[in-house]
């Protein structure tokens, strides 16, 4: 598969993911968040510890986005 291919193999795959479900571009979830969270502990990239300092920080914001 060369380059091109796959990236529109890629994107048709991934465009579901630009907006939620208002139709809001680029908007994050917590919720996301706290399961990327969750994964890190999971596969022993983080400790708990590195998590529960992570949880109580702003990782992201909406702030920007209209």
């Amino acid at each position: 598969m060369n380059d091109i291919e796959f990236l529109k193999e890629s994107q048709t795959y991934i465009a579901q993911f630009y907006v939620n479900k208002e139709n809001k571009w680029g908007r994050m979830e917590a919720s996301r968040w706290d399961s990327f969270l969750h994964w890190l502990i999971k596969n022993k990239l983080i400790t708990k510890k590195e998590e529960t300092l992570l949880a109580q920080q702003t990782l992201y914001t909406n702030k920007y986005l209209s």
